[in-house]
């Protein structure tokens, strides 16, 4: 059985494994939004590079 100290480092260990998982996919989420966003603005610029030349 654990005592105290064992069981609290358990802890520990499992809450920072469980928020590294969740900053990983938050960073995920927000590159992919990032990415589309980057994209949805290049195809702008190229629209309006056309309608200018």
């Amino acid at each position: 059985m654990y005592d105290e100290a064992t069981r609290q480092q358990d802890h520990y260990w499992a809450s920072l494994t469980y928020t590294q998982e969740e900053g990983m996919r938050l960073g995920i989420e927000q590159g992919v939004e990032q990415g589309h966003a980057a994209g949805k603005l290049n195809i702008i610029i190229n629209k309006l590079d056309r309608y200018i030349e």
